[in-house]
């Protein structure tokens, strides 16, 4: 699989890297240990000083993408060539400057789409590696896709956001969007799953939702915006019993796991803040509402009460649009 070259400006050389070189002509990584944690130590100081570019710079997210799809290859092609702990090391790397370009890129920037598509063309030249090295060590080297723990370390981001004294608008929508994009390739789809749903725990059965609601309740539109479908079919199956747990604002009555009494309470809950006090938060409790409560029927399946809310909407609509 071919990595496309990408046309870049000046070399960084403060960093002791040639960009344009290592984007045009692929990245080479030592062999031995040392020197390979040298690389990657310069790795990061490359990419650390392309986010502390201004917004402005007008290459400054494409080079974001540029050096993790050249990165992205350089550690999953040298796999079979090291001790497993060194690629390990190269992982958690890679993984690191997926999720950091993630919380960068804004929401709507079609470069969220790129990262993603990044992130799925790893997964297959993984795959192509294996293939094309069946009878070599690359096989052995390392476990499945599945077992990279990219889906770990994007769990561990997303934790340390939420237990930040100050929760950053910007970072969560980003990576909201990013990790979605992610789940509805079906990447790391179980553990991205239990991901979301960790996160809807987080954002809606809190005691002081009202309060941190204007930071969290956007993110969790977005989430909804590409994967209310398949929370919706998960809970009408009732098969997810890992997450969440036992609700924390006192509705006793629900069952822990994820089933369609828990989506219908976190519904409610949208309902409920669409008349806040903030209007960031009842904008956005009003869209998600709309979202869960026409998951159902987006697939042909209507839940016990779902047309009564229709109707409701439609008839509150109607009030509104006629003086």
């Amino acid at each position: 699989m071919e990595i496309l070259p990408y046309q870049v400006p000046t070399p960084l050389a403060s960093a002791g890297i040639d960009l344009h070189q290592m984007l045009t002509l692929g990245l080479n990584l030592p062999l031995d240990s040392k020197q390979y944690e040298a690389e990657l130590a310069r790795i990061r100081k490359l990419f650390g000083y392309n986010l502390s570019l201004a917004d402005t710079a007008p290459t400054r997210k494409l080079t974001h993408t540029a050096i993790v799809q050249t990165f992205s290859a350089a550690i999953i092609r040298d796999s079979s060539r090291r001790p497993k702990v060194d690629s390990w090391k190269g992982l958690e790397l890679l993984w690191e400057l997926f999720i950091e370009a993630a919380q960068t890129i804004d929401v709507s920037d079609p470069l969220q789409d790129k990262l993603v598509a990044i992130l799925h063309w790893t997964k297959l030249f993984d795959l192509e590696c294996r293939s094309t090295h069946r009878e070599g060590s690359f096989a052995s080297a390392l476990p499945s896709w599945d077992d990279y723990n990219f889906a770990g370390q994007l769990h561990t981001v997303w934790v340390t956001l939420l237990s930040a004294p100050c929760l950053h608008y910007s970072q969560l929508c980003n990576l909201a969007a990013f990790s979605a994009r992610a789940l509805t390739l079906d990447l790391c789809g179980q553990d991205l799953t239990a991901t979301a749903l960790w996160y809807f725990e987080e954002a809606l059965e809190r005691d002081n939702v009202e309060v941190t609601a204007p930071t969290l309740i956007s993110a969790a539109v977005i989430w909804l915006e590409h994967c209310r479908v398949r929370f919706f079919l998960m809970s009408a199956a009732n098969k997810y019993s890992a997450a969440p747990g036992v609700p924390r604002t006192g509705y006793a009555t629900l069952a822990p796991g994820f089933n369609m009494q828990r989506w219908r309470y976190w519904r409610q809950s949208l309902r409920v803040l669409r008349h806040s006090r903030y209007r960031v938060v009842s904008e956005a409790a009003a869209k998600g509402f709309r979202l869960m409560a026409s998951a159902g029927r987006d697939v042909g399946y209507e839940a016990p009460g779902d047309a009564q809310i229709i109707q409701e909407e439609a008839a509150a609509w109607m009030r509104d649009m006629i003086p």
